[in-house]
């Protein structure tokens, strides 16, 4: 059932391209990139074990540093300029699937009146900022989130290294950002346990283990590598996240088995996108809740709390 349902959620998203005559946006027909064909195998090096008969429900609701969450699965950080270039206002049909189904909206690199249309029309998103050279850009820019309602801030640290008006970050800087507000602050990109001590040393409510989708290329280790070290390291002090080449409820189980607490899913929502708008966007969300649910009985899980690495097994 979820294979066929995936696959045609895929060809129309296909079809649609298609007839628009655009490039393969965000590589999710494909894929072509190195980069993101590694994020989507770091997902099959690892089965999940059948145990069937130890529950018949799985519950997985998901507290959200204090806000409960009927799902672990969130949107991904997707920047608004980006996105649209592929499809007018994409980044608010994403909202407005992400709302139809009841999740979590997060939203990356836009300009200030796209976030301020975001905020208006979905309260409660999160903005993910830049680390522009010009700091006090910056630190406008999470003002402004916090002033018009925004439920937590964070930073791509990464884009310092793809985007020329942005710069990289040291760790004695980083401070500086969480106690320029008041809100949660959230570190993306993590990839290592001690990026993961320096973001909790520095004030993080939650980190993002990621590799952007692959996006730099397919050397950099992939966050079902090294989740279990990053969780060791900080364990309860700081909310893990996890994401890259999540496009399936059971690439989310298995993140949710190395230690992840909760997971963010960008190209798989713009191919829902891609394939109905907001509906489309909500249609792969339910996809995705329902696999999860599924294999989680499958796998007999009855809970967030019970899934382990003891699901899992290398192949």
């Amino acid at each position: 059932m979820t294979e066929a349902a995936y696959q045609e959620i895929y060809e129309r998203a296909r079809e649609n391209v298609d007839k628009s005559g655009a490039d393969n946006p965000y590589d999710i027909l494909g894929p072509d990139l190195p980069g993101t064909q590694t994020a989507l195998a770091g997902f099959a090096r690892f089965g999940l074990k059948m145990r069937l008969m130890l529950t018949d429900t799985a519950d997985t609701g998901f507290d959200f540093l204090g806000k409960k969450l009927k799902t672990p699965i969130m949107t991904g950080s997707m920047s608004a300029n980006t996105l649209a270039a592929h499809w007018a206002d994409g980044f608010l049909q994403v909202a407005e699937g992400a709302a139809r189904f009841g999740t979590q909206y997060w939203i990356g690199d836009c300009t200030d009146d796209a976030w301020r249309e975001a905020a208006a029309a979905y309260p409660s998103s999160i903005r993910i900022v830049k680390p522009w050279r010009d700091r006090q850009r910056t630190l406008a820019s999470l003002k402004l989130a916090e002033d018009t309602g925004a439920f937590a801030v964070g930073m791509d640290f990464e884009s310092g290294f793809y985007n020329p008006e942005c710069e990289p970050q040291r760790a004695d800087a980083l401070e500086g950002y969480v106690k320029a507000t008041g809100l949660p602050f959230v570190f993306k990109a993590v990839g290592s346990a001690d990026t993961a001590r320096i973001a909790r040393d520095a004030g993080a409510a939650a980190i993002i283990v990621t590799t952007h989708g692959g996006a730099h290329g397919p050397s950099w280790v992939h966050p079902m590598e090294i989740l279990p070290e990053v969780v060791d390291a900080v364990g309860d002090d700081v909310l893990v996240l996890a994401e890259s080449g999540v496009r399936r409820g059971d690439d989310v189980l298995k993140l949710l088995a190395r230690g992840a607490k909760g997971v963010t899913s960008g190209r798989a929502l713009v191919l829902g996108l891609f394939a109905g708008g907001p509906a489309g966007v909500a249609e792969m969300l339910e996809l995705m809740q329902f696999e999860l649910e599924k294999s989680m009985v499958l796998a007999g899980c009855e809970d967030l709390a019970s899934i382990t690495g003891d699901i899992l097994i290398p192949r």
